[in-house]
């Protein structure tokens, strides 16, 4: 006779599988299976005739380094370091799975693959590098634009649209968000505070316990102060309209969403349960300046100008260093310090100092 306890139901293998194949995330199997064609197509150009599961660990990590240093974009550019961070975590999962059934291949090990680290480490490194110094620094806004951007229809809140361009604004500005933040953002990471503000618990990316961590994603926490009563920018109010705009099912539970159909808005549905395009994140800034008809004429407005502004606003005035880096998440001086802007009336303030005054007439 079979012994029971109500405390454990019998299953079948089939209905473990089940709840194995639930855990599955849709998006990381697609960037597996993406980048580990990628592998097999370079592989076979570089005529490494052995299937990957007959290859020994430092033959596997030689053609992973060399893939690493050589892969570029369809268009012949190199990958963002974060990019290809993504692609190696895919990779591992992708090789993981081959070994899975005569051994444990862990990519993420890095005693077991000291040289894919080093590697790995180095390009990524080499890749920032390159970047900080082909990019064109990204230019604040002064205060009389901010100004400007939110008296413009381009981010009116009676429309989706606008309402969603003014959210975007507002959490770049007051949180310091980085370009990926935005993408990345949660509605659960948002928390109502008993004093009617607002505040942002930014968690850590890392694609694998253990694993290699990805530089890139910052973590910590910002706070969005209450609406000042009378004012006529209300930063929580706009966020909790647009939250209650938004579908509560939204793909992911990610904050920011694509805009619905006519027909669907005009009914009172403005925005859809999938998440915000790539395209329509990367050029939010500069399509809110464009649309704002904000004169940016020989400056270079992107995404990442909002954290600059957050900065450089606080800079003018007056804000102590130490306050800076706590607002903007940085760890260093060196840090903080480069996206430190002097507005031109101050800098004609400064020089100014220089110029001795005295009243004509009264010179001895």
């Amino acid at each position: 006779m079979t012994k029971t306890d109500a405390r454990f139901v019998s299953t079948t293998k089939e209905a473990i599988s089940e709840f194995q194949q639930a855990s599955r995330n849709v998006n990381t199997d697609k960037s597996k299976n993406v980048w580990m064609s990628l592998f097999m197509k370079f592989r076979e150009l570089r005529n490494y005739s052995n299937e990957i599961i007959d290859l020994d660990n430092k033959t596997l990590s030689d053609q992973l380094e060399q893939f690493i240093v050589e892969i570029r974009k369809s268009n012949g550019q190199e990958y963002k370091a974060p990019s290809l961070y993504t692609g190696f975590c895919a990779l591992a999962r992708g090789i993981s799975e081959i070994f899975e059934e005569i051994q444990v291949i862990n990519l993420f090990d890095k005693y077991q693959f000291k040289s894919l680290h080093r590697t790995l480490d180095g390009r990524m490194k080499s890749l920032v590098n390159d970047g900080d110094k082909n990019r064109k620094q990204s230019s604040p806004l002064e205060i009389d634009e901010i100004k400007f951007i939110l008296n413009s229809p381009a981010v009116a809140v009676d429309n989706p649209k606008g309402l969603m361009r003014r959210v975007w604004f507002w959490l770049t500005l007051l949180c310091c968000l980085r370009g990926g933040d935005a993408k990345r953002l949660k509605a659960s990471w948002l928390k109502e505070l008993d004093d009617d503000g607002i505040r942002l618990e930014l968690p850590k990316e890392k694609n694998h316990a253990g694993g290699i961590k990805d530089p890139y994603a910052e973590s910590g926490n910002s706070l969005i102060p209450p609406d000042i009563p009378g004012n006529i920018y209300t930063p929580v109010a706009d966020i909790r309209k647009y939250l209650s705009k938004r579908p509560n099912n939204a793909e992911d539970d990610y904050f920011f969403v694509g805009i619905n159909t006519p027909k669907k808005v005009y009914h009172g549905d403005w925005y859809l349960t999938s998440r915000l395009g790539k395209g329509s994140h990367d050029t939010m800034m500069h399509s809110i300046c464009k649309d704002a008809k904000l004169d940016f004429k020989g400056r270079c407005i992107t995404n990442h100008s909002m954290r600059s502004t957050g900065i450089h606003n606080l800079v003018e005035l007056g804000v102590t260093l130490d306050e800076q880096m706590i607002f903007s998440r940085h760890k260093t001086i060196a840090g903080v310090s480069a996206y430190q802007h002097q507005s031109l009336k101050r800098i004609r303030n400064n020089v100014s100092l220089l110029i001795p005054i005295e009243e004509a007439g009264k010179i001895p």
